[in-house]
């Protein structure tokens, strides 16, 4: 069975909130796919952090260590290592400079493609289908995504 996994960030000890927004829908998107849901994260959060990503649905969290964070090779390279032993088809990231900076380097490795701007949850998961917005977030278009491996910041 393939894997969502979800590329999390702490500070001092703690999820940053908005974690657990991408949790959710990771945890949905893997639901509705038949799959689990891991995170990822380089750090070691505290057990309290670690017990409220759990009640968001996240089965497994694998920690790798913290000087990855510095290094944007380093760290696709070691993500891409980690969702291939596990078997991730999606990756999910925050649509942030970090993010930005991974996703795009990890997507050549896995051969997956990319997609940012998702502003909702799939309109269809047979065929998987999202809507994005463009032309500054004033429109919004419809889309049919047929690539096996994705990675969404």
């Amino acid at each position: 069975m393939t894997k969502v996994l979800i590329y999390t960030e702490i500070k001092e000890g703690q999820f940053k909130k908005s974690v657990f927004e991408l949790a959710s829908f990771g945890k949905l998107l893997a639901d509705k796919t038949q799959r689990e849901a891991y995170a990822v994260c380089s750090g070691r959060p505290n057990e309290d952090a670690v017990q409220q990503l759990s009640k968001y649905g996240i089965s497994k969290l694998f920690l790798l260590p913290k000087e990855l964070s510095d290094d944007n090779r380093s760290m696709a390279s070691a993500l891409d290592k980690l969702a291939s032993v596990i078997d991730a088809t999606t990756v999910l990231f925050h649509n942030d400079n970090t993010g930005k900076a991974i996703a795009p380097r990890l997507s050549i490795r896995m051969d997956a493609g990319l997609l940012s701007g998702i502003t909702d949850i799939p309109l269809s998961f047979e065929p998987l289908t999202f809507k994005r917005g463009f032309t500054q977030g004033k429109l919004l278009h419809r889309f049919v995504w047929t690539h096996r491996k994705m990675l969404y910041y």
